[in-house]
C-alpha cells in the first residue's frame, strides 16, 4: 500500500464536496447504482434541492419523481418532533439524495461520458465533465477493498470503499452543473430547512445522515460499450423514487406501536406483551398478534389461533380513555391507576414543564413514563393479562390452544412419519412467524387454525375473534367505570370479567348468529357481522343489558369486591345502567330493521307481488308527501307518512316476537324499551 498521506486536500472548480463511504448497488442485470454514505449539516442543507425545483423533461421527471410536499404536516408534526418539550430520543433516517445533470434548472438526460485517471500516486480520480469528481484511495492488497469496473470501458481498479471523496459542481440558473434531489424524504427536509430562525437553536447540534445516489451507466459512452439500452437518469431515479415511496412496504403498524414510548396505549400494550411473555413464555405470546407487518392487518385477527392483537386493543383504547378525544381526563387517570393524590404529585414533580405537569394520552414527559408504566402495569396490564388468559369466554380459548401446541409439539418430537414437519410449525408458531405456500409446515399450521376457529365457533362463539368485539369488551369497562365513579381499574377489571363469563355462557348464546334480535343490528342476514362501528356499541350494550335483571347486577356488585357501605347503592346504579343500554340497543334495533325491510322489500321473497305494489305505492305517496312539504303546500305536522306507517304494522307481530326473545335471554321482567323514547340513532358507515 502507498505511503502517502490518507487525507484529501482542497481543489477547484468545485463548489461542494463530500467525503463518506462508497456502495454499489446490483443484482443480477440490474442496472448499477452507485451510492455515497456521508452527512450534512443543518448549514449545508442549502445545497440540497427539492424535485419541483427544476424544470420536467419531456417524460414529466418532476410529477412521478416528487411527493407534493404538505407543508402543513412538514411545519407541523415534524416540526414538533425536532423540537420536543421532553428529552425524548429522536432520530430521522437518512435522507435520500439523487445527483442529477440540469442546465439552466432543466433537467438532462444523461451524465457526461466518464474519465478514469489512475495515475496520481495512491489514488483513482472520475471525472465527468467538470460536473462531478470522485477521488478513491487504491491499493494492491485484498484488506477492505472492492474492485470497481468501469461503467464504460474496460478499466478496473482495487479502492478502499472506506473513503471517497465527492467533488460537486452544484448548478445554479446561469450555467450547468448537478442538483442533490430529495427522492425520499422531501417532508423531514423541508421541515429542517424551513426551521425558524428562533427555534433553529433547537437543531444547531444537528447532524443529518445521507445517501447520494448516482447513476453512473446513464452516459453515451456506457451504452455504446454494453452494446445495449440503459436507461438515463430521469428514467433511472424514476424507479428508484417509484420503490421507495410505493412498493417498499411500510413498518408494521404494530412495530411502531411497541416501538413508541410517547403514546399511553403503547406504553400499556408493550408491558402487556413483556408480561404475557414472562409468565407463558413463547406459547402464550404466540396467541397474541404483536408481531403483524401489514398495516391494513394490523387492526384485525389475521390467524385463525390468535386470542387478540394489540391493534385492536390499541384501537379500543383510544376510542375510550384517549383524553384528548373524549375530553375526559379523569377517566384516563381511573384507567391508568394514577387518580390519588399523591400519585398526581408524583406526576408534577416528574415534568418537564412545571406550568404545563398534566400528563395526556400522547403527550408526558421522561421522568413520568416509569410512574405511569408502573401505576398501569398493576391495573389496565393485570386487567388485559386476567381478561385474555384466565376469565370465560378468553381463558378457556387459551387453554384449548396450549393443548394443541402441546399436541404439535408431541407430534414434533415423536418418530412417525413427518414429524419434522411438526416441529417446524410448532418452531414457526412460537417464533412468531407465518408460514410460506409450498413450505412443509403450511398445511399443519393451516388445519391448527381451522380447528381451532372450528371449536371456538362450537364451545364459545364466533364472534369472540371479531375486532369489533373485543372493542366492544373495552367499551364495557369504560362504561362500569362511569357509571361507579368512585370504583378503582382493579375492582372494575373484576366486574368486567364476571360480565363477559355470565353474558358470553355458552347456554345463554346471547350473540348467537340466528338470534332474531341480532338481526341487521350485529349479524347480517347472509351470516356475517355488521361492520360498523355502531355494532361495537351494540355488543357492548347487549353485554351491559345483563345487568338490568337485578339478580345479575347484585353478582356483579359482589364481583366488584365493594365496600358493605357500597354495595346496595352500586347495584342499583349497575341496574340503571344495563337497563338503559338495553333501551338504547332496542331502539337502534328497532329503526334498524324497519330500515333494513324498506331497502329490501322490493326483493323480498317472503312477501308476495300483491304486498310488494302496495309497499311501492305507499312509498311514492310518502315521497310525493315530502315533496308537497318542501313545497309548502302542507305542514310538517299534517305528515301522515303512509310507507312508515305499513312498515311498522308489517313488522309489528316480529318485532314483539323478537322483543320476548330477547327479554327472555337477559331475563328481564316488562318491556326492554318505552313507547314513549324516540331518539335519533346513529347512522355510521362501514367500518
Amino acid at each position: 500500500m502507498s505511503d502517502t498521506p490518507r487525507r484529501w486536500t482542497q481543489e477547484d472548480p468545485w463548489n461542494f464536496r463530500r467525503v463518506g463511504s462508497f456502495g454499489l448497488f446490483s443484482s443480477a442485470d440490474s442496472t448499477p447504482i452507485e451510492f455515497i454514505q456521508t452527512t450534512f449539516t443543518i448549514e449545508e442543507l442549502g445545497s440540497i434541492s427539492l424535485a419541483r425545483e427544476i424544470a420536467p423533461d419531456e417524460l414529466d421527471f418532476e410529477l412521478l419523481m416528487q411527493r407534493d410536499i404538505d407543508e402543513e404536516r412538514a411545519n407541523g408534526a415534524l416540526r414538533q418532533y425536532l423540537n420536543p418539550d421532553s428529552h425524548d430520543t429522536i432520530f430521522f433516517p437518512p435522507l435520500l439524495l439523487a445527483c442529477v445533470p440540469t442546465d439552466k434548472d432543466v433537467l438532462e438526460e444523461d451524465y457526461p461520458d466518464e474519465d478514469w485517471d489512475s495515475s496520481k500516486d495512491g489514488r483513482l480520480v472520475r471525472k465527468w465533465a467538470g460536473l462531478l469528481q470522485m477521488e478513491f484511495f487504491t491499493s494492491d492488497s485484498d484488506d477492505s477493498f472492492y474492485d470497481l469496473q468501469c461503467p464504460s470501458a474496460d478499466f478496473r481498479q482495487r479502492i478502499d470503499l472506506n473513503s471517497v471523496r465527492a467533488s460537486f459542481k452544484l448548478a445554479d440558473k446561469h450555467g450547468k452543473g448537478v442538483k442533490l434531489i430529495t427522492i425520499d424524504g422531501q417532508h423531514r427536509f423541508f421541515a429542517l430547512s424551513h426551521m425558524p430562525e428562533l427555534k433553529r437553536k433547537a437543531i444547531r447540534n444537528l447532524v443529518v445522515p445521507t445517501c447520494i445516489l448516482f447513476s453512473t451507466s446513464a452516459t453515451s459512452a456506457a451504452r455504446t460499450y454494453k452494446s445495449m439500452s440503459l436507461p438515463n437518469v430521469p428514467k433511472t431515479f424514476r424507479k428508484i423514487f417509484v420503490d421507495v415511496n410505493s412498493k417498499a412496504l411500510p413498518v408494521g403498524t404494530h412495530t411502531n406501536l411497541l416501538l413508541n414510548d410517547t403514546n399511553i396505549a403503547s406504553l400499556i400494550l408493550r408491558d402487556f406483551c413483556s408480561l404475557v411473555n414472562s409468565r407463558l413464555n413463547k406459547v402464550g405470546l404466540s396467541s397474541v398478534e404483536w408481531n403483524i407487518k401489514s398495516a391494513k392487518d394490523a387492526r384485525i385477527l389475521t390467524r385463525r389461533y390468535s386470542i387478540c392483537s394489540i391493534g385492536i386493543l390499541e384501537r379500543a383504547l383510544e376510542e375510550c380513555f384517549d383524553d384528548t378525544k373524549t375530553k375526559d381526563f379523569d377517566l384516563m387517570s381511573r384507567l391508568l391507576n394514577v387518580e390519588e393524590a399523591e400519585i398526581q404529585e408524583n406526576l408534577k414533580y416528574a415534568a418537564d414543564n412545571p406550568e404545563n405537569p398534566d400528563i395526556s394520552w400522547k403527550s408526558f414527559s421522561v421522568s413520568q413514563r416509569p410512574i405511569i408504566l408502573e401505576q398501569a402495569r398493576s391495573g389496565i396490564v393485570e386487567l388485559l393479562y386476567r381478561l385474555f388468559f384466565q376469565s370465560k369466554p378468553y381463558g378457556t380459548i387459551y387453554e384449548h390452544y396450549k393443548e394443541s401446541l402441546a399436541e404439535l409439539e408431541s407430534k414434533g418430537e415423536g418418530n412417525e412419519d413427518k414429524a419434522s414437519n411438526h416441529l417446524m410449525a410448532f418452531n414457526t408458531i412460537t417464533n412468531f412467524g407465518d408460514p410460506r405456500l409450498g413450505d412443509p409446515d403450511y398445511s399443519i399450521i393451516s388445519e391448527l387454525g381451522r380447528k381451532e376457529k372450528n371449536w371456538r365457533d362450537k364451545n364459545v362463539s364466533s364472534i369472540v375473534g371479531h375486532a369489533l368485539f373485543q372493542r366492544a369488551v373495552i367499551l364495557v369497562l369504560k362504561e362500569v367505570l362511569k357509571s361507579l365513579d368512585y370504583l378503582s381499574i382493579r375492582n372494575a377489571g373484576f366486574g368486567l370479567c364476571y360480565i363477559l363469563e355470565r353474558a358470553m355462557d355458552p347456554q345463554r348464546k346471547l350473540l348467537e348468529n340466528g338470534s332474531s334480535y341480532l338481526r341487521e343490528s350485529v349479524w347480517r342476514v347472509t351470516g356475517s357481522i355488521v361492520n360498523r362501528d355502531n355494532t361495537r356499541k351494540q355488543i357492548a350494550r347487549l353485554l351491559l343489558g345483563t345487568l338490568g335483571n337485578r339478580e345479575e347486577a347484585n353478582a356483579t356488585a359482589s364481583a366488584l369486591e365493594l365496600p358493605e357501605d357500597k354495595f346496595d347503592g352500586a347495584v342499583e346504579r349497575l341496574m340503571d345502567l344495563g337497563q338503559q343500554q338495553i333501551q338504547a340497543y332496542w331502539r337502534d334495533y328497532n329503526k334498524g330493521m324497519q330500515t333494513y325491510f324498506k331497502r329490501t322489500y322490493a326483493t323480498s321473497g317472503s312477501l308476495s307481488q300483491k304486498q310488494i305494489r302496495e309497499f311501492q305505492d305507499h312509498e311514492l305517496a310518502q315521497r310525493k308527501e315530502k315533496e308537497d312539504e318542501k313545497k309548502g303546500i302542507i305542514k310538517s305536522s299534517d305528515l301522515k307518512k303512509p310507507f312508515d306507517a305499513a312498515v311498522s304494522l308489517h313488522l309489528a307481530d316480529f318485532i314483539e316476537e323478537t322483543e320476548l326473545e330477547l327479554k327472555d335471554v337477559l331475563r328481564l321482567e316488562g318491556h326492554v324499551v318505552s313507547s314513549d323514547q324516540d331518539e335519533e340513532d346513529e347512522q355510521e358507515g362501514e367500518e
